[in-house]
């Protein structure tokens, strides 16, 4: 499988831009109902897992109906590639090496195989007509 360098950067941005304006919806409202120490707060918590997780499937999801060939294998590589720059949230977020190769990794794969597994039933993939002997 050759890689496209072009559709590999637009489907990690499609589920990292998914996956963080959800976040950021659920940031925002939780500051403004919890207030100042939102984060801390496990319900706001929550609702950042929940809302990473849906809209990580709905980012995977798209992803996989817009490849054209070796979905599978192009999936594992998008979820890859946001799990390696998901490294970057350690700088804002106070967690550890561990929890993000462990759960980040983890929470991924996840959403990677749902993701994934949901754009079968939007794009089937393309069968293979072979010649009858």
């Amino acid at each position: 499988m050759e890689i496209s360098w072009k559709t590999l950067a637009r489907d990690i941005a499609i589920v990292w831009v998914a996956q963080n304006l959800g976040g950021l919806v659920v940031g925002f409202m939780g500051a403004l109902l919890v207030g100042r120490n939102a984060i801390a707060d496990p319900r706001v918590q929550m609702a950042l897992i929940f809302s990473n997780f849906v809209f990580g499937v709905v980012g995977f999801t798209i992803v996989g109906a817009l490849a054209k060939t070796g979905r599978l294998k192009h999936l594992v590589l998008v979820g890859l590639c946001v799990w390696l720059v998901g490294l970057s949230a350690m700088l804002v977020i106070p967690m550890t090496l561990k929890q993000w190769f462990l759960g980040g990794g983890l929470f991924q794969l996840v959403i990677v195989a749902i993701g994934g597994g949901l754009s079968f039933l939007f794009r089937p993939p393309s069968r293979i007509q072979s010649s009858g002997a």
